[in-house]
This record gives structure tokens, sequence and C-alpha cells, in this order.
């Protein structure tokens, strides 16, 4: 919605008022940097070509003896939306779907889709959903000077922005409003989390999902969400899903929905606003591949006939809980060193049931986790961590004290003893600080004496069967296991969360010729009797019992 005075200051500019936004809100590119960034990766409308012809400069000077013109065009993002990010002109939708490649800007134009509705009276009550509480917090709240979030997005003369962290809510104060509060009836967002599948709540008229193919606990989340758009306004209540493509049911299902509305989109179209030396990387590195296809042009791809692991057969036997599950481990597959050209430590707990079928129950690779306070409270930045020795041993340790695991299965291979000792020696650092309370931890080591290929195909045998099952979504595990392709990869080359899981369900599947379990390997039992010894304790770690056994007087049964 432009204002008179905006009007006013661009009469003298025949054009139409769709024009590129860019990185800063004066720092824009150029007429060539733009043209040579959108050749050919999203349809122009006449009226943007022309904008691009002006040039940025020249539409700043048009407003340059009417300063309120002008900052009001910096704001407006119908001047430098591109079309595509422009909201679908029709009325007859309530479900906006973007599904476009990483750097497309996806996020922003939820976020400025948001701000329309609430300068437009459409939104009162807004829900911000994402992957992970942090990830709306710093993503969809805050942001970026450069991808602003709901709090930046507004200038002063629109909103005042008032952030209640603890009750997880953004009032969009009126400028003339000088009531702190929800009371005064000013549009409130509330920030809600797909980790928490019960997504609850009074009726929402707007909701911005974004990331929807990272989401945890998908289908759930999804339909809750259906389920708060049911009030009846002025306007119809409006859902926008941003999100890279990924072959996932509720994807397919909303691509048929007649009532949902699709922007498809790829990285190079915003290539203008992003470093050029990064588009050079992940086009040398990512344009010819399965990757590149789903994560920078935006398709959705089929099942890697290549691969051991099918999409298809994952999405066939994915479960929303777990049944009681009668042993657990967490799988551990080290990385050598945290270098930029290092793998990551892949970590994934596993449990079986009583009918031989085996879960993946949590992928830990890469996540950060809070070190402060007891318990496993993790969350994923946008770049997987990687893990120094100390801190995956005692997310290590956290793990199995959070899942009540009966072992830990690491493999031998890659640091040898160094492994095992590393797991105990953070057990003991986590017995002293109390995380923990068994007072040692059963560790099972594995050798891998055959190829990576050899190693995964019983467990591609189980996903066939019909007895491997993924408990909610596990993004990119599932991401990792689908695309890699063991005919090109090179010998050297070790994806950590696949190994972990290979690994994990070898140990609960007993898989015999290839994992060894010894109770008294090299290493681990001359650090469990010195454990022993230090605590005080008589018991060794050659039980084949859950470490919780002597403390709770009994296994106790586990159901999620």
């Amino acid at each position: 919605m432009r204002s008179g005075a905006l009007d006013q200051a661009f009469e003298a500019a025949p054009i139409e008022r769709q024009r590129k936004w860019a990185k800063g809100e004066l720092r824009t590119k150029r007429l060539g940097d733009a043209q040579r960034a959108m050749h050919e990766t999203e349809a122009l409308a006449a009226g943007h070509v022309a904008a691009l012809q002006l040039g940025v400069d020249g539409v700043l000077a048009e407003t340059e003896s009417d300063l309120l013109g002008c900052m009001r065009a910096v704001w407006d993002w119908r001047l430098w939306a591109r079309p595509t990010q422009l909201q679908p002109s029709d009325s007859h939708w309530s479900i906006w779907l973007i599904l476009a490649g990483r750097g497309w800007g996806k996020t922003r134009t939820g976020v400025e889709w948001v701000r329309e509705r609430v300068q437009s009276g459409d939104a009162r009550s807004i829900g911000l959903i994402g992957p992970s509480l942090s990830d709306v917090w710093k993503t969809l709240v805050y942001g970026t000077p450069d991808a602003p979030g709901l709090a930046r997005i507004f200038p002063a003369w629109e909103r005042r922005i008032e952030v209640r962290r603890q009750d997880r809510q953004v009032v969009m104060h009126a400028p003339c409003c000088g009531v702190d509060g929800t009371s005064c009836g000013c549009p409130v967002a509330t920030v809600y989390t797909a980790e928490e599948p019960e997504v609850r709540g009074p009726n929402i008229d707007t909701w911005l999902c974004d990331e929807l193919a990272k989401w945890r606990y998908l289908e759930t989340c999804w339909d809750n969400i259906e389920m708060t758009t049911r009030a009846v306004g002025k306007k119809p209540p409006r859902i926008c899903v941003t999100t890279t493509p990924r072959p996932l049911k509720i994807i397919e299902r909303l691509l048929d929905d007649a009532g949902a509305r699709v922007t498809w989109g790829n990285t190079f179209a915003n290539a203008a606003n992003v470093a050029s030396e990064w588009i050079r990387r992940m086009s040398e590195r990512y344009a010819n591949s399965r990757l590149g296809l789903q994560e920078l042009f935006g398709q959705i791809l089929g099942d890697n006939p290549d691969s051991l692991f099918r999409m298809t057969l994952i999405n066939g036997t994915r479960v929303v809980d777990a049944p009681v599950l009668v042993r657990i481990v967490v799988a551990v597959d080290p990385a050598i060193s945290t270098s930029k050209t290092s793998d990551l430590t892949g970590i994934a707990v596993l449990g079986i049931d009583g009918r031989g079928h085996v879960y993946v129950l949590s992928d830990l690779t890469g996540v950060e986790f809070e070190r402060d306070r007891p318990g496993l409270t993790t969350w994923l930045e946008k770049e997987p961590k990687k893990h120094t020795p100390g801190e995956w041993g005692e997310l290590v340790c956290r793990a199995v004290a959070f899942w009540d695991a009966d072992a830990v299965v690491v493999e031998r291979n890659r640091g040898g003893d160094l492994v095992t000792s590393n797991v105990l020696s953070a057990w003991r650092e986590a017995l002293r600080l109390e995380l923990v309370r068994a007072p040692t931890v059963k560790i099972q080591e594995v050798h891998a004496t055959k190829g990576k290929m050899v190693r995964a195909e019983p467990v591609a045998a189980l996903y066939e069967q019909g007895r491997m099952h993924h408990v909610g979504h596990h993004h990119d595990a599932e991401s990792e296991l689908t695309t890699w392709n063991p005919k090109l990869d090179a010998p050297g080359k070790s994806p950590g969360r696949l190994d972990a899981i290979v690994w994990g369900a070898y140990a609960l599947a007993g898989f015999a010729d290839e994992p060894v379990v010894a109770a008294d390997f090299a290493g681990a039992l001359e650090h469990n009797r010195a454990l022993a010894t230090s605590s005080g304790a008589t018991r060794t770690a050659t039980l084949p019992l859950s470490p919780y056994e002597g403390a709770s007087g009994g296994r106790r049964s586990r159901s999620f």
C-alpha cells in the first residue's frame, strides 16, 4: 500500500513500482548487476524491466527534493521486490507455498508479507513457527540488518515493536499507542516451534511457516496449524509457507490443494544480493548434482536410482511415536579433526522393540546444546557444528542419560582406544557434575572390515522389509541417506550421520558378521576399572544391562 506522498514523489516515473530489493536499504546494486543476476531465472514483468533500466540511483534521485517520499520509498517493499516475491494477485487462496533454493529471499518475502497484512488491517493474531525456537527468534523475529525479521521490518512511523520474549510474543503497536502489553488491541505475533508437536492456541488469522521441510513433527504440527485458522473475519485467514523443496507427503499434498498458490524460485534469481564468490563456489560444486537441483534450483526430486536408501521407503515406514523399546543405543561415528575440510561427528540415537523393528529416535549430529544445566537441550544453527572430542563426548553422555540408553556404540577404526577413552573420560566428568547417575557406561565397539556399501546393504534391507522406522523427521540425516551414492563418492568420504545410523542399526539388529561386541577389549576395561576404583564402585562395564539398572532396581520400559 502506497501513501499519497509516495505516489506524488513518483509521478515523474512512468513505470511499475516493482523493483529489485537489495542488501541494506540504500546499498543497492545497479542495473548491470541486476540484469546479470536475473537472466532467464524468473519471468520479468515489463514494468520490472523498466525499473531496472531506470536504475536504483535514478529512483532515489526522483525523490531527492521530497525527504519524506524518499524515506517511504526506501521502506516500501513493493518498490524493491521481484514480481515473484509479491503475494498472489487473486483472492481465492488460503495457502501461499514458496518453494525456492537457498538465498532466494524466502524468509524476507514471508516477513514482508506479514508486515503488509498488519498494515492493511488483515492480520490481528499472527503465528510464527520454524524448525526450532532459536530459529524463529533469530530469523523471523530479529533477523539481521541484511535480512531483517519482524522486529526490524517496520519503520518507526508504521509500528512500535515490543518484544515480550518471556511470553513468546511480539506486539506491533501503532505509533500513537502508548500502552505496553497486549491489552491495547494491537496486532500480536506469537512464537511457536515445530519441536513441540501440539501447536495449540487462539484463532490465528496469519501464519508464517519457515522451512517447513525441516520440521521434526511435520504432519502433527501442520494439522494443528490449519485447525487454528477457523475464525471468520473481514478477510479469510491465510498461511505463508517458505521452504526449500523436499519430496515430502505434506508438500505433495499442498501442491494438489486447490486453495494453495505456489511460487517457484532458484538461488540465482537473487544473485545480485549475495556474495558473488559464494555463487561461483555453489555453481562449481553443486550445479550438476542432485543436491544442487534441490538446494539451488528448488526442484522436488524423486528417489536417487544409485542410492541404497530411498525416500519413498523412509516416508512409507515413518511413525509419529515409538512403541515400548527394549533396547536403546547412542551410536557415534567420530571425526578425526575439526578442520574446515573434516567430516562431522555423527551421533544418532536408535532403539529396537520386541518385534525386532529398529527406530531412529534422534539425530544429534552437528547440534548446539545447553551446557550450563542438566538434561539435553539442543538446537541447530544454519551451519552444523563440528564438535571437538570434549564436546561430542559430553553430548553423548547427555544423550545416554536423557534417553536411558543401554550402550554407546563407537567405531574403532578411526581413533581406536582413544574413542573409547574419550567417552569414558566424558562420563567421569559428567558424573562429577551430576549430569548422569550411573557409575559407568557400557561401550560397544564395532570394527569396519568391509566397505561402506557392504556394511550399509543389510540396513537398507531393513527399510525394504518395513522393519526400520524414523520417529518424526530427521531431514539432514534423511538427505544424507538418500543422496549418498556409493559408486561415485570418494573412498575417504565418510558421511557421519549415515555411518552413525548404520552402526546403531548393526548393534541393535545383531548382524553377526560385522560389529564385534567385546566385553574385555583393550582400552575400555582398563578405563572402566580405573573409573570404578576412583568412584568407590565395584561394578564394571561387562554387564549386558542398562547402566541405570543398579540405580533404579530394574529395567525401565520406554514409551514416548
